[in-house]
């Protein structure tokens, strides 16, 4: 099984190749933006990027040919973790008149689609269930990427999983963002079923997370 990280530096990589489908034109120099959610600006960096996702992205578009300082600039942007400034990031880059916005995440996604509606968005998201595309056949708009995982459908059956594996289970607390309603009201719907209580427990940011003292 391929793991998130591995899937994730591939995604990205394969993010890179819709730039090879336009015939290159002699002496443009493209603008791309690429916003990441938490990690900062200092790991997207460079012609190697510490952050693997960067790195895997920098190097597939140099495999394509474009090599960033002669025919492309890449404007690098984070949220830092703080959902509040996923917006700020892309309106920057849209001031900036980017040829493209490759964002990793769902939430920067949604941030990019409320921003923009000409510069063309290239994304790792769920974009059915965060209502970003109408369908995967037909998702209109301007935006395009890689479907990342049939979330609600994966959400579920881990639940079915852990009642399985401890069948006594009758409370199980949910961890979600404002951007996952949908995966928990399926889990919601499965865990009916399963005779268990599902106890929602709201986090959008790393603060979110802090355990309250005894």
């Amino acid at each position: 099984m391929m793991h998130r990280r591995e899937f994730v530096s591939w995604a990205l990589a394969l993010l890179a190749a819709p730039l090879a489908a336009v015939a290159q034109q002699a002496g443009k120099v493209y603008r791309v933006g690429l916003v990441f959610s938490h990690s900062p600006v200092s790991q997207m960096a460079g012609p190697e990027p510490a952050h693997p996702h960067a790195r895997a992205f920098v190097r597939q578009l140099r495999d394509l040919g474009y090599v960033e300082g002669q025919n492309i600039i890449i404007e690098r942007r984070s949220g830092e973790g703080k959902v509040e400034r996923y917006g700020d990031a892309v309106a920057d880059l849209v001031r900036l008149q980017m040829d493209v916005i490759v964002v990793a995440t769902t939430p920067v996604a949604i941030a990019a689609k409320r921003t923009t509606t000409t510069i063309p968005i290239v994304c790792i998201c769920n974009p059915i269930d965060s209502g970003l595309a109408a369908s995967l056949a037909r998702p209109g708009g301007n935006l395009t990427g890689v479907n990342n995982v049939p979330a609600a459908t994966l959400a579920s059956k881990r639940l079915e999983l852990f009642k399985e594996a401890v069948p006594k289970l009758s409370r199980v607390a949910v961890i979600y963002a404002e951007t996952e309603v949908l995966q928990l009201n399926e889990m919601a719907r499965v865990a009916r079923g399963l005779h268990i209580s599902l106890i929602p427990v709201k986090a959008e940011r790393p603060d979110d997370f802090r355990l309250s003292p005894p």
